[in-house]
């Protein structure tokens, strides 16, 4: 829904808004249109407000009808521009515009009044009445000084314009220029503009960038390979602790790091010596080796072998400072590490930020870098444990790649353990099927709302209750965007009740926290991480291609 508030401001002081509006020109938005726009075709005017642009459209050789939430400001664009047609719809739904039904659409100062989570529902039917090859151009401004809610009630939300360019992406359009640009009056004040594309996203471009990245190294150590994996694991698992800035993202070290652990554990508690570094030999007298290799190797001992992987990272979850010597041995090599030397003296790829005790300080990703990752993490990934191995294998020379690739790609969660979840849901009356609503019996099946074969996730929040034949005919599949509006208010029914099942806590929260993008102390949280779940299951489908299903 569009933000109550904000369209009842505009009701009231439509006049002055209005006028306000017909007395600015912009400039810059006319002349992206010019160069972007398909002239002479079908254009949408989306929040169309005093009709100034839709007036512009017309004069200018574009057919275009104005959608716009306000009746106020309907009122004075038909008075103002007499003939021109505008017609009212609202975002996030634009309800009773047609699909496919436009090859130009503008959205001038709309999005940022939309509340958090409703912006990958614009996003969706944005693209949705663009026709293949269609154009979209996309401005809004920064905040006012006072905060998200301005002084007379309108809401301004904050979106980094790298976050709208992996959303806009997440939904098929492809972005092909962003620009940010002072205010015309008002100081203080910055307008971001963007122009995508309906259509297929450069994926040999934003590849090339990553080749590049991997292929610029000495290859001592399989430490900045370590580094680009685990920025491939959180831009899939763990967005909400990322920080955007202008030209940088920045990633908590202490995820990295706990990344690190993962990926290096089977490597560390294999039987054999595994090198990671050319030179580390354990028979020499003053080995080189991996500066946490003996902590990894003292925590799999105490905590029972090579096997206790998994409980680690469950403890690591509810007790979060309990392994902090261990992780913190680990970021103090990432930092020393990758993060100094990738890149060149002169241009580092990665830059570090000092921070607490909670995050070990911040890694710097360059923005294009990070959007690649976000786009291609999963082939990305596939090609790093293949590196990998091959630099393991040269550095050990045992002439076999193939004897390491179970360890690099051997995963704690690979049990998909569902047994804690039904046996949380044992006492709970009227369970339904999360996909059809038909009541469950005892013999029902836990499914992963985003297939686990797809995205390797046993998060709480990603099982729920199904009927066993619809587990089976779903499958692999990703459930179609009508099934999940559908069934919106049921998954947040589950959710609800996870949140109150004390032995899901604290990990129900920082689960959901970290992969859906959402603060579990704001009441609004399941919405938030509805919108989080509609947002990755978007990007998944459109960057992989798979299949959506309805029963």
């Amino acid at each position: 829904m569009p933000d109550e508030q904000t369209i009842r401001t505009y009701n009231e002081l439509a006049r002055q808004q209005a006028a306000f509006q017909r007395h600015q020109r912009p400039e810059s938005i006319y002349r992206l249109i010019t160069a972007f726009f398909h002239h002479s075709r079908p254009t949408a005017d989306i929040g169309s407000g005093s009709g100034r642009d839709v007036a512009w459209l017309e004069q200018h050789g574009y057919p275009t009808i104005g959608f716009e939430p306000s009746q106020g400001m309907i009122n004075e664009a038909r008075a103002a521009y007499a003939g021109i047609n505008v017609q009212p719809a609202a975002l996030p739904d634009l309800a009773g515009v047609a699909d496919a039904s436009f090859d130009n659409v503008l959205c001038v100062a709309v999005l940022m009044h939309l509340p958090a989570a409703e912006l990958i529902g614009a996003a969706v039917n944005l693209a949705r009445i663009l026709r293949p090859g269609g154009r979209l151009i996309v401005s809004y401004r920064t905040p006012p000084p006072e905060g998200e809610r301005a002084a007379d009630g309108r809401l301004y939300t904050a979106i980094p314009s790298a976050r709208l360019t992996l959303l806009l992406e997440s939904v098929g359009i492809r972005v092909l220029l962003v620009e940010e640009i002072p205010d015309q009056t008002r100081p203080g004040i910055r307008w971001v503009n963007v122009v995508g594309e309906r259509g297929e996203r450069d994926t040999a471009r934003g590849l090339e960038r990553i080749e590049a990245v991997l292929a610029h190294d000495r290859k001592t150590a399989t430490y900045k390979l370590a580094l680009l994996r685990a920025l491939c694991a959180i831009a899939r698992n763990s967005v909400n602790p990322v920080e955007w800035g202008a030209d940088r993202v920045y990633v908590p070290l202490r995820a990295i790091a706990i990344q690190w652990l993962i990926f290096y554990w089977p490597i560390v508690t294999a039987s054999e010596h595994i090198a990671q570094i050319r030179g580390e030999y354990s028979n020499t007298p003053k080995p080189i080796t991996i500066a946490f290799r003996s902590a990894i190797a003292k925590l799999a001992k105490d905590a029972g072998g090579s096997s206790s992987l998994y409980n680690i990272l469950r403890d690591l979850e509810e007790n979060p400072r309990r392994y902090d010597s261990v992780l913190k041995l680990i970021a103090q090599t990432i930092r020393k590490g990758p993060v100094t030397h990738a890149g060149s003296i002169n241009a580092p790829l990665f830059t570090y930020r000092p921070g607490n005790s909670e995050t070990f300080g911040w890694v710097g990703v360059p923005t294009d870098i990070w959007l690649d990752i976000c786009r291609f993490e999963h082939w990305i990934e596939d090609s790093i444990i293949v590196r990998w191995a091959r630099l393991t294998d040269e550095i050990n020379r045992t002439a076999n790649p193939g004897r390491y690739l179970a360890l690099l790609m051997a995963s704690p969660q690979d049990e998909r353990d569902t047994s804690e979840v039904r046996q949380a849901l044992s006492n709970s009356h009227n369970l339904q099927c999360v996909w059809t609503g038909k009541p469950l019996r005892h013999d029902y099946a836990i499914d992963h709302m985003i297939p686990y074969a797809v995205w390797g996730n046993n998060d709480l929040w990603n099982l729920l209750p199904a009927l066993p034949q619809v587990n089976l005919a779903k499958s692999d599949a990703l459930p179609a965007r009508s099934l999940l509006i559908k069934r919106k208010n049921v998954i947040i029914d589950y959710w609800q009740h996870y949140a109150q099942i004390s032995e899901f806590q604290p990990r129900f929260a920082i689960q959901i926290r970290r992969a859906l993008n959402c603060d579990p102390n704001r009441p609004d949280w399941p919405y938030l991480a509805f919108a989080g779940l509609e947002e990755i299951i978007e990007r998944i489908a459109t960057t992989r291609g798979l299949p959506r299903w309805s029963p």
